[in-house]
C-alpha cells in the first residue's frame, strides 16, 4: 500500500488528523453541555432553598402579631447581592396577596433587611427595567423616603420608568401623588389612567380645588383623567365646569364630559347636553342620547320626539325611544299612540325600546 493512498479523497495521515479533530470538538461540546447542566440543577436546588427560606420568613412575620426579628439563618444569605434582590422581590410579591397586620409587618422586615436601601441605589442604573421594578418595590413596601427620587422620574423619556414614577407616587401618597399632573408634559395612556384611578381610594377635602386645575390643563389626556376623577367621586360642585367641556374642541374630550354628566347630573344637565346637540358630530350626538336616556325629564320629551320621527340614524331612533320610556310616567303612553302613526321600521323600534323596558 503506498502512503499517498488515499482514504475518503483525502491522505490517510490528514484523515486521521481530521477525525482526531472532529472527536475533540465533540468531546468539548459534550462537556460543556454537561457543565451548563450541572450548573442549571445547581441553580435550581440553590433557589429552591432560596424559596423555602423565604417563605418562612413570609409566613413568621404574616402570622405574628407585632413584627419579629427575621429568623436567623438569612444572615448566611444576606452578603448576596443576588439573593438580597430576589428576597425583595419575593416580599413585595406576597405583601399584594395580604393586607392589615400581615402587610405592615411585612413592609417592617423589609426596612429591616435594608432591602429598601437596595431598591433605592438601583434607581440610579442604565437599565429601565431595573429602574421600574426597584420603584414598584418603593412605592409598594411605601417608602416615602424615595419619594423626591420618583418624583424626579415621573417625565422620563423612557415610558416604563415614567409610567411606575407616576403610579409609584400615587400608591405611596394617593390623591396627593397626582401632583405630577401640574406640569405633566407627556399624554396618560387610557390604560394608565385606569390604574392611577383604582389606586385612589378617597379624596382629601380640597380635591376639587386641585382637580379644576387639571379641567384647565393643556395636556388633553390630564382634562380627561380629571373628568374621570369627577365621575368616580361624584365632584357634584364641579357640575358647572364639566358643562363647559361639553363644547370643547377636542372629541374625546366631548365624549368623556358626557359620561361625567351622566354621573353628576342636575336639573340643568340635559338641557345644556341639547343645547349644543344640534352643531355637534355625530359622535356627541350617538352619546348624548344615551346619556338622555338616563337622565332626561318631561322637559325634554319634545326634543326626543323630534329625533325619534326625523334622525335617520336608528340606533339614535332607538336611544330616542328609550330615552322617551324613562323620562316620564307618560313614556310609554306617548309611545303606544305614536306607533299607531308609524311605519313598520319604526313599529319595530318602537318594540325593541319597551323590551328593554320592561
Amino acid at each position: 500500500m503506498q502512503l499517498n493512498e488515499t482514504l475518503l479523497g483525502l491522505p490517510i495521515i490528514d484523515f486521521f488528523w481530521a477525525t482526531l479533530v472532529m472527536v475533540s470538538l465533540l468531546f468539548l461540546v459534550f462537556i460543556v453541555i454537561l457543565f451548563f447542566l450541572i450548573e442549571k440543577n445547581r441553580a435550581a436546588d440553590l433557589r429552591k432553598s432560596w424559596q423555602q427560606l423565604i417563605a418562612i420568613v413570609i409566613y413568621e412575620a404574616a402570622s405574628a402579631d407585632i413584627p419579629l426579628q427575621p429568623p436567623s439563618a438569612l444572615n448566611d444569605h444576606l452578603t448576596n447581592r443576588r439573593f438580597r434582590k430576589y428576597l425583595a422581590r419575593s416580599l413585595v410579591n406576597a405583601e399584594k396577596s395580604l393586607s392589615g397586620i400581615a402587610a405592615s409587618n411585612l413592609k417592617v422586615v423589609y426596612k429591616q433587611l435594608r432591602l429598601d436601601k437596595d431598591s433605592t441605589a438601583r434607581l440610579s442604573s442604565r437599565h429601565a427595567h431595573i429602574v421600574a421594578s426597584a420603584i414598584q418595590e418603593l412605592s409598594a413596601m411605601q417608602i416615602s423616603e424615595a419619594e423626591p427620587e420618583i418624583v424626579s422620574l415621573v417625565n422620563h423619556y423612557k415610558d416604563i420608568i415614567r409610567l411606575e414614577a407616576q403610579y409609584g407616587l400615587v400608591r405611596l401618597k394617593g390623591f396627593q401623588g397626582l401632583a405630577f399632573l401640574d406640569d405633566l408634559q407627556n399624554p396618560i395612556s387610557d390604560w394608565q389612567q385606569l390604574k392611577l384611578l383604582s389606586a385612589i381610594g378617597q379624596l382629601p377635602l380640597n380635591a376639587a380645588h386641585h382637580v379644576q386645575c387639571w379641567l384647565n390643563s393643556d395636556n388633553q389626556s390630564v382634562v380627561i383623567f380629571a373628568l374621570k376623577l369627577i365621575a368616580k367621586f361624584q365632584l357634584l360642585e364641579l357640575h358647572e365646569s364639566v358643562l363647559l367641556k361639553i363644547s370643547a374642541s377636542s372629541i374625546k374630550v366631548q365624549m368623556q364630559s358626557l359620561k361625567t354628566l351622566e354621573r353628576i347630573s342636575q336639573e340643568n344637565t340635559a338641557a345644556a347636553v341639547i343645547e349644543v346637540y344640534d352643531n355637534a358630530s355625530d359622535a356627541y350626538k350617538m352619546r348624548a342620547i344615551r346619556v338622555l336616556e338616563n337622565i332626561a325629564g318631561i322637559n325634554e320629551l319634545n326634543f326626543l320626539l323630534h329625533e325619534f320621527y326625523n334622525n335617520d340614524n336608528s340606533k339614535v331612533r332607538l336611544g330616542a325611544a328609550r330615552a322617551i320610556l324613562n323620562c316620564s310616567a307618560k313614556g310609554v303612553a306617548v309611545l303606544e299612540e305614536t306607533k299607531k302613526q308609524l311605519d313598520e321600521p319604526a313599529k319595530t323600534i318602537i318594540n325593541q325600546a319597551m323590551e328593554g323596558h320592561y
